[in-house]
């Protein structure tokens, strides 16, 4: 079992790290196209100041998933993709 978080921004993934027990980190950074994202809704919503714009910033808890790091890292990048694909098409 290993633990991870996601960082967002809004309600926008960016990154994820995945912790298992004894190795380092995997980290994941979602691709270019969800900063993109992030950069749009701020400018679209008018959050242009450094102080606001971090401000929107946020990691999840701490969840827990089976696999390793690496799969898990590699598997929640697909989903995260899968869901903005998904949310898109609705």
């Amino acid at each position: 079992m290993v633990k991870y978080q996601i960082f967002y921004w809004k309600h926008i993934p960016s990154q994820m790290k995945v912790f298992e027990e004894g190795k380092r980190p995997a980290s994941r950074q979602m691709p270019s196209s969800f900063q993109t994202e992030i950069t749009r809704t701020a400018m679209a919503l008018g959050i242009t100041g450094t102080d606001d714009y971090l401000s929107q910033w946020q990691w999840t808890s701490l969840l827990e998933r089976e696999g390793t790091a690496e799969d898990v890292a590699d598997a929640l990048v697909r989903e995260l993709l899968q869901n903005a694909v998904d949310q898109n098409k609705a």
